[in-house]
C-alpha cells in the first residue's frame, strides 16, 4: 500500500486596498489571519491616503500587518497594483477592506489553481455581513452590450465565468504581472472586470466557488460615481474588444447607452452622463495603444467570452412596470443581434489567428 501524499499547505500573501476603512478592517483582518488550510506569508495594508485613523488603528491592534501607503488616492488600482508587486507569493489575494472571509475562503480557492495551475483569478461568493442570507454576487459575465450578467444567487459548485470580483479574488501573480497589472487608469467602475477579461482572453480563466463565503459590509454608493462608471464602460470596451466586435457590436452599444442616458437624465444625472460618454471616447492614441497590447495575449475570441442574453438591470427599473417592459424588449433586440454578429466575430478570430 502506497504511502498518502503529503498535504502540500500553499503560501498565499493578501494584499487590502484601504480608505478609510477603520472600523471596518477591525473585522476583516482577523478573518485573515483566522484561514484555515494556507499558510499566509504577510498581509499587506495598502493605505490609499486615508483621512481616518486607519494606520494608527491597524498598527496597534495587528501589529503583524505591514502597511505601505500610496502617496496620492487614484483608486483601489493603483493600492493593488502597488502591493502585488511588493510581494513574492505566487498567489495573492487582493481585496477590499470590508470584507469579512469564512475561515476556509482562501483555500477553498487555492484548490483550483492547484486542478487548474493555468488560471488567472478566482474568487468565491459574496454575502452581505448584516444579511448573510442575501448574496450580493456569485460570479458575473459580460454582456457584449458592455454590462454584466450576474450567475444565479442559488449556483453551487465551481464554475468558469468572464471576470470576478476583486472583492476578494485570489490571483496568479505571474499571471497578473505579465498581462500589465492593473490598469491605473480606471476608478470606480470596470476596475477589476478589465484585469480579469485580459486574463480570460489570454487563456487564464477566471473561476467562482461558490462554496467559498465573503461577507461584505457595504455601503450605498448611489449615483456619486456615474461620471466614472459611464466613461470607464467605454474604455473596457474601447480598449478589449478585438476592433471588429466592437463594431459589429456598436449599434446595440449606442441602443444600450441612449436607454442608460434617459434613465440617468430621469434621475438628475444627465450632465455626468454627458460627460462620462466625452471622456470615454477621448485619448484614441492612449486607448489604441493599449488595445494593441491587449490583442498581442490573446488566445481567445470574444464569441467566447461575451453573452447576449438578459444582463443587469436595477431594481427600481424592474419595479416600474413599463420600464421592465422596455428592459424585456431590450433584451430580445439584443440578444437577436447578437445571433446575427457571433459568427462573423468567430470568422475574425479564426482568421487572426491564422495570421498570428
Amino acid at each position: 500500500m502506497s504511502p498518502d501524499k503529503p498535504v502540500i499547505v500553499p503560501d498565499v500573501s493578501i494584499v487590502i486596498a484601504n480608505h478609510n476603512g477603520a472600523d471596518a478592517l477591525m473585522l476583516t483582518i482577523p478573518s485573515l489571519m483566522n484561514q484555515i488550510g494556507v499558510h499566509v506569508q504577510e498581509i499587506l495594508l495598502v493605505d490609499n491616503q486615508s483621512t481616518d485613523d486607519s494606520i494608527a488603528r491597524v498598527s496597534q491592534a495587528f501589529p503583524s500587518v505591514r502597511i505601505v501607503s500610496t502617496g496620492s488616492n487614484r483608486g483601489p488600482n493603483v493600492a493593488r497594483q502597488l502591493g502585488i508587486d511588493q510581494v513574492n507569493s505566487p498567489l495573492v489575494l487582493v481585496m477590499d477592506n470590508d470584507l469579512v472571509l469564512s475561515p476556509e475562503y482562501i483555500s477553498k480557492l487555492a484548490n483550483v489553481f492547484e486542478l487548474h495551475p493555468e488560471s488567472g483569478a478566482v474568487s468565491g461568493k459574496i454575502r452581505y455581513y448584516h444579511q448573510p442570507d442575501q448574496v450580493q454576487y456569485n460570479g458575473v459575465d459580460i454582456h457584449y452590450i458592455g454590462e454584466i450578467r450576474l450567475h444565479d444567487p442559488a449556483a453551487r459548485g465551481t464554475r468558469r465565468c468572464t471576470t470576478v470580483s476583486a472583492g476578494a479574488m485570489l490571483v496568479s501573480r505571474e499571471v497578473v504581472q505579465r498581462l500589465g497589472g492593473f490598469d491605473p487608469d480606471y476608478v470606480f467602475g470596470w476596475e477589476d472586470g478589465d484585469l480579469a477579461y485580459r486574463m480570460s482572453l489570454a487563456g487564464n480563466p477566471c473561476w467562482i466557488v461558490s462554496e467559498a463565503n465573503a461577507f461584505h459590509q457595504s455601503k450605498v454608493r448611489g449615483l456619486k460615481w456615474v461620471k466614472l462608471q459611464v466613461r470607464n464602460r467605454w474604455w473596457f470596451l474601447r480598449k478589449n474588444y478585438h476592433a471588429r466586435t466592437f463594431w459589429l457590436a456598436l449599434p446595440a452599444i449606442l441602443l444600450f447607452q441612449v436607454a442608460v442616458g434617459i434613465l440617468l437624465v430621469i434621475k438628475g444625472h444627465g450632465r455626468e452622463f454627458l460627460a462620462g460618454t466625452w471622456e470615454g471616447w477621448r485619448n484614441g492614441r492612449t486607448l489604441a495603444q493599449k488595445r494593441q497590447s491587449v490583442q498581442r495575449w490573446r488566445r481567445v475570441s470574444d464569441r467566447d467570452l461575451l453573452c447576449g442574453d438578459r444582463f443587469y438591470v436595477p431594481q427600481e427599473v424592474n419595479r416600474n412596470l413599463l420600464a421592465r417592459g422596455l428592459a424585456s424588449l431590450l433584451f430580445a433586440v439584443f440578444s437577436i443581434y447578437w445571433l446575427a454578429i457571433r459568427l462573423l466575430i468567430r470568422v475574425q478570430f479564426e482568421l487572426f489567428t491564422l495570421v498570428a
